[in-house]
């Protein structure tokens, strides 16, 4: 019921690979070790107060003998690939489990030896019944707790509730009674080319300049430097600071000083941003974990899932696609995040790679901005140009809400998308 070898590999992996340290918390906590306590506690209080753990910072934190620095250095190519870690994690769980096991059954011996027939069926009940449940589930409400809870939320003002996670675009909030929510999962579609990217920008400086909430834009096809132009023609918002003539450089000494007060409004803001080119669904979940830990996050933008790598080249891309989007909306439940995932449609318009990914999703958007030359293109656009838009973004499914369509206006070279308001 102990494996001494997995609990040292384990603890070693986590110290050195960010990634598995990640896997780790989610599922390990002190009891899922013995002798090695002691270790697990010195990781975990590094991963709450810095969000990673790392060589460095466990040595300068632990001062017993269990394990050296040199051990955790060879130990960390026990496993070659995460598959393997995962694998371990799962033993650990099992042999917890076993204890609890072995320690319940011998309580309900000592009571049947002892002639406490109900008392030793009442144990064994609690304890088999206990462990065969996943520890995740959350625990049953009584009908009071119910009741009470509902009260509260009646209590509540409409900022209590929404916690500020409002959206640039007023038709938006009101479809979804007033701001988005932390732990909801949004998907935001578009075919290539429509300006995905620019509107997640958008939404992402709504989130963490206007309201100050920590949000991480986790970035996956471009450089750097392209979001870093982009971000910087949305927030200075004036016609002559265009994405072209940043990318070009020419900039004369006003220009400059306008983008120097956007960069003014950047210093005090709470955006994050991280560019991962291979990014998978375990790295997405880790760094998200990690800016929890760190920063407080309460938006994470994912651009886009379609780039994401899986760690199974034989499964469908339309199965690894279904297993991102469950993932994230877990991940969003479980960590009090709202996660926006951008994705990209076919030219037909459906969700490339899986309509299931829309089940998953609390509010399915769509960006709708003609830009070919058929008839229906011509005449959607013309619809629009006639309510002063030239974009628009469809609700198409919406659990917390209405669904319906709000038009918007995309300053091409800007990259900035303005709700155009309607008439009454």
């Amino acid at each position: 019921m102990v494996d001494l070898t997995i609990e040292k590999m384990v603890l070693s992996a986590m110290v050195t690979h960010s990634l598995r340290c990640s896997m780790g918390m989610e599922a390990l906590k002190e009891e899922h070790f013995t002798v090695y306590k002691e270790i697990y506690r010195v990781v975990k209080k590094l991963w709450d107060r810095d969000g990673d753990v790392s060589l460095v910072s466990f040595a300068s934190e632990y001062r017993g003998d269990l394990i050296s620095i040199a051990e955790i250095t060879q130990n960390s190519l026990y496993f070659n690939v995460d598959s393997e870690f995962e694998f371990a994690i799962q033993r650990l769980r099992k042999l917890e489990k076993c204890r609890r096991v072995a320690r319940g059954a011998e309580q309900a011996l000592n009571l049947a030896t002892d002639g406490e027939l109900e008392e030793a069926l009442s144990v064994g009940s609690e304890v088999f019944g206990a462990v065969g449940m996943d520890e995740n589930i959350r625990s049953t409400r009584t009908p009071k707790e119910h009741a009470d809870q509902i009260f509260e939320i009646m209590l509540e003002s409409p900022d209590e509730r929404k916690e500020g996670l409002f959206t640039p675009f007023p038709t938006l909030n009101f479809y979804v009674n007033g701001g988005l929510s932390a732990g909801d999962l949004i998907i935001l579609a578009a075919p290539t080319g429509h300006g995905k990217t620019a509107l997640s920008l958008n939404m992402a400086v709504g989130f963490a300049m206007e309201q100050k909430a920590p949000t991480l834009y986790i970035n996956t096809e471009m450089s750097d430097r392209q979001i870093d132009n982009r971000l910087i023609a949305i927030l200075c918002n004036d016609k002559r600071i265009t994405y072209s003539k940043l990318e070009s450089g020419r900039l004369s000494e006003d220009e400059r000083k306008v983008i120097q007060i956007a960069l003014d409004r950047m210093y005090e803001s709470e955006f994050y941003s991280i560019t991962i080119p291979d990014l998978d669904i375990q790295k997405t979940e880790a760094t998200i974990r990690k800016f929890k830990a760190k920063h407080g996050l309460k938006v994470a933008i994912v651009d886009y899932v379609g780039r994401m790598d899986t760690q199974d080249p034989k499964k469908p891309k339309h199965e690894v696609l279904e297993l991102i989007a469950k993932r994230l909306k877990t991940l969003a439940q479980m960590e009090d995040v709202l996660i926006v995932m951008v994705a990209q449609l076919t030219k037909s318009g459906t969700l490339q790679g899986s309509q299931a990914m829309e089940n998953e999703a609390t509010v399915y958007t769509i960006l709708d901005r003609p830009k070919g030359e058929s008839k229906e293109d011509k005449a959607r656009m013309k619809w629009l140009q006639e309510r002063g838009g030239n974009s628009r973004m469809v609700i198409s499914k919406n659990r917390i809400g209405r669904e319906g369509y709000l038009i918007l206006h995309f300053k091409g070279d800007q990259l900035i998308f303005e709700e155009v308001e309607q008439p009454k």
